[in-house]
């Protein structure tokens, strides 16, 4: 069990690792295009690095290699699952922050300020997730780019829908002209807000949903762990009728975590 718990701690490091990288890289979509093929490449020698790990290890505590594959591709997923919780975590900052981003718009506007020095400003005192975006929006207008072509670059960068919204909205703002884009922002804005806490009031009722599925996943390998420990239990796994339990056990595991996760995408949860 200290090898297993051992494994375990090794692979939540080198998960967190990953991690770092995948948060390094989710900088601007731009800069992450150019290192997308050296990251995949890291987390597939980490993936198989740790399956060998949990494969050994299983298989010296368990003395089955049969038994310990299930759980060393469990350890295998950890670096690919820390990351996916990562990025869910930086794209919920970021739709968090997309209505500050516009008070602050519609305020610099509202200031006097033009429309390029209103976006150009988000870059030094908008909210830290979006500043990236929005100080490479700031470079293309300073170096004279058209507005509508720095906007059209800036939500490709951005790659959000919430940014698309507000490159339609101040594209017709600027057109109309006037006072127009000052209320348009601001009820661009309170519609985001209603929007966002709507949609986390899904998230957080739908939550139990997805946590007990993972449960129910995780609860039939858990006592399958529990009977290895038994010299009986792992004789009768390593007998054809035993293997075929447990790859079928396997296939039906992912098999649910996937529709699991489909329903989750359905019902608003990110997976």
């Amino acid at each position: 069990m200290f090898l297993l718990i051992l494994s375990l701690v090794i692979g939540i490091n080198l998960a967190l690792l990953f991690d770092i990288g995948a948060q390094k890289i989710s900088v601007t979509p731009a800069e992450q295009s150019g290192r997308s093929s050296a990251w995949q490449s890291r987390q597939l020698v980490g993936v198989l690095a740790l399956f060998g790990i949990g494969l050994l290890t299983a298989g010296a505590i368990f003395g089955s290699y049969v038994l310990g594959a299930p759980f060393a591709a469990l350890l295998a997923g950890v670096p690919t699952l820390a990351a996916k919780a990562k990025r869910r975590r930086n794209e919920a900052a970021m739709t968090q922050a997309w209505p500050d981003a516009i008070d602050h718009l519609s305020s610099a506007i509202r200031a006097g300020l033009g429309l390029a020095e209103s976006l150009t400003a988000i870059g030094l005192r908008g909210p830290a997730p979006l500043r990236p975006y929005f100080v490479a929006l700031g470079n293309d207008l300073s170096s004279g780019t058209p507005l509508a072509s720095a906007l059209t670059r800036f939500s490709l960068e951005c790659h959000d829908p919430i940014a698309d919204q507000l490159v339609e909205t101040v594209l017709i703002a600027h057109e109309v002209g006037g006072n127009e884009i000052g209320r348009l922002l601001r009820t661009f804005s309170q519609f985001l807000r209603v929007d966002i806490q709507t949609r986390e009031e899904i998230r957080v009722r739908q939550g139990w949903v997805v946590n007990g599925a993972r449960i129910a996943v995780a609860a039939p390998w858990f006592l399958l762990a529990m009977l290895s420990l038994r010299r009986e239990s792992v004789v009768a796994f390593q007998s054809t009728g035993g293997f075929i339990v447990i790859f079928v056990g396997a296939g039906l595991s992912v098999l649910a975590y996937l529709w699991m996760s489909r329903l989750g995408r359905l019902g608003g949860l990110a997976e």
